[in-house]
């Protein structure tokens, strides 16, 4: 992202969240009107909360200024509201609340599950071949219309550039639907 004026600041690395869609991802949009909002506030400032709306799509073939608003500088936290534009259309806006970082008065989080770590984990891709390769040597089963869908999947996989992400689940069987979960609708997946 470049800063193109006063707090505005341009993109032209858009990506699609999926090789049939020409729209940019989502969670990118997000990710950049925060890369914008930072470029404005100190750098001892940390994220405090987001509120977002996705207003219009936004194509992966024409830049996207993000035009950076002050709404409040104080000691302790900032305020800054950002507006995605495209061809002078606004297609996302947030508020975003900056905070300094202190000691909180109250700690409460869910305790971390245990999983295998990242690296002792397949990359998605990776794994689906893996198992694919091991189905046509008749050392695993696969469902014919699933096999279909990973094959697909895999074929899919670069048609708009490498990933977005990486994704390594702890049970790579079991979120390819390839075997049941004990636990319906719980899936661990390391992010990066």
């Amino acid at each position: 992202m470049e800063r193109i004026g006063d707090n505005v600041f341009r993109s032209t690395y858009l990506r699609s969240g999926s090789p049939r869609s020409p729209a940019v991802y989502g969670g990118l949009l997000f990710a950049q009107a925060l890369a914008a909002a930072e470029e404005t506030v100190s750098e001892r400032l940390r994220v405090h909360s987001i509120h977002s709306m996705f207003i219009l799509a936004a194509g992966i073939s024409k830049p996207i200024d993000y035009f950076v608003k002050t709404l409040r500088d104080g000691r302790s936290f900032c305020t800054r509201w950002v507006e995605a534009k495209q061809r002078g259309h606004i297609v996302f806006t947030c508020q975003i609340s900056f905070h300094s970082p202190e000691e909180a008065a109250m700690k409460h989080q869910a305790k971390m599950p245990e999983v295998a770590p990242p690296e002792h984990c397949p990359e998605l891709y990776d794994g689906a071949e893996q198992l694919l390769e091991q189905a046509a040597q008749g050392h695993y089963q696969i469902n014919p219309v699933r096999e279909e869908r990973l094959r697909q999947r895999i074929k899919d996989k670069f048609k708009v550039g490498a990933p977005l992400f990486e994704m390594r689940p702890t049970d790579l069987e079991e979120f390819l639907a390839l075997k049941m979960s004990p636990e319906p609708n719980k899936s661990f997946v390391w992010v990066k």
